[in-house]
Order: structure tokens, then C-alpha cells, then sequence
């Protein structure tokens, strides 16, 4: 069932607005290296038919997003006429971007981004093992309490990197602090 036309709100005006504040900033963002623009909203229309800026017959670029904001989706529609484009087609070719490109720099971006690598962070984990307590026992937890676990004290753990399992170690002390050698490392065929 087709709903009706009806002008905006308030509330959907300004809604409409900051959203669109935020597309334009980001589409002025993604044209920077083609040319300097400065997109601005003029109006909103609610009726396609007094929304024509230029003729049926002229070319234009058409480009569909699907937009969800939580349970509500539809369409998004950007239209870009073909003589707002011509002026700056050099530009949009891959020989245009080919030709900015210097070897020297990507080998100095390589470096930089393995260097940035090496020095990132990322959680690793060892799971000692897994038990199951009801939230009454939790609750009655208190210094000293023992709790079974579902390995032996020999067996290895499982050491995660992130949420992935990457190792088998023993665990151990070095200079009075907790330890894992590692045993095992799991490697994936696709690693």
C-alpha cells in the first residue's frame, strides 16, 4: 500500500539536514584528489516531480545505496549529471591515477606500514581451562576456594591471539611472574 506525499515535519527536516551535512562532507572528502568541490544543500523536495534540476533526455551518473537506519530501509539515490563530470573525466581515468603514482614512496609506505605493524598491540590469551558453577556457588566464592577445571595439570593450554587459537604452550614462572612456553604453533593452510 502506497503511503502519500506529505511535507517533512520539523523533527524529519532536521533529521534530513545533519545526514546530509555528513554525506556532503564525506562525498567532498572522496573528490579531494579529482577536484576541489563544495556541495551544498539548497532544498528538499518531498514531490519527484518538482525535484527536476535538469532535462528527461540528459545523461547523467546514477548511484543506488541501500540505507538501513535500525528496521527501517530504502533506497538512496545520487544523481550527477554528465556536464557536471566532463570538465574532470581526465581525471577519473586509471591512467590518470597510475601516473601520480611513484615507486619510491609505496616502497616507503611498505616500510612504514610494516614498522606500524610490528609495534601494534593485539590481546593474547591462555585459557588455563573451563568450568561450570551455578551463580549460587559463584556467589558464595571467597579466598582459598578451589574450583575443578576440565584439564589436568599437565595437559597444554590454548593460547589465543584476538579471538583466534594460534598456540599450544606450558605454563611456568619466569622472574616471580606468570609464563607460557610455547609448545605447538597452529597454522591454518590459508596462513
Amino acid at each position: 500500500m502506497m503511503q502519500e506525499m506529505r511535507e517533512f515535519t520539523e523533527i524529519e527536516n532536521a533529521l534530513l539536514e545533519r545526514t546530509i551535512a555528513q554525506i556532503l562532507t564525506l562525498y567532498r572528502t572522496s573528490w579531494e584528489n579529482v577536484v576541489d568541490i563544495n556541495p551544498r544543500l539548497e532544498k528538499t523536495e518531498t514531490n519527484p516531480q518538482f525535484a527536476q534540476v535538469i532535462s528527461p533526455n540528459e545523461m547523467v551518473a546514477l548511484i543506488t545505496f541501500n540505507v538501513r537506519i535500525a528496521d527501517v530501509e530504502g533506497m538512496m539515490n545520487i544523481c550527477i549529471p554528465y556536464m557536471v563530470v566532463e570538465p574532470v573525466m581526465s581525471k577519473l581515468t586509471s591512467k590518470f591515477w597510475y601516473s601520480l603514482v611513484e615507486k619510491e614512496p609505496i616502497a616507503n609506505a611498505k616500510e612504514m606500514l610494516e614498522n606500524k605493524l610490528k609495534s601494534t598491540y593485539v590481546p593474547v590469551r591462555g585459557v588455563l581451562g573451563a568450568t561450570s558453577i551455578t551463580v549460587g556457588e559463584l556467589l558464595e566464592l571467597s579466598t582459598g576456594d578451589v574450583l575443578p577445571l576440565d584439564r589436568d595439570v599437565c595437559d597444554e593450554i590454548d593460547v589465543f591471539v584476538g579471538e583466534l587459537l594460534k598456540f599450544k604452550a606450558r605454563p611456568g614462572v619466569i622472574r616471580k611472574r606468570a609464563a607460557l612456553k610455547v609448545s605447538q604453533v597452529y597454522k591454518k593452510e590459508d596462513d
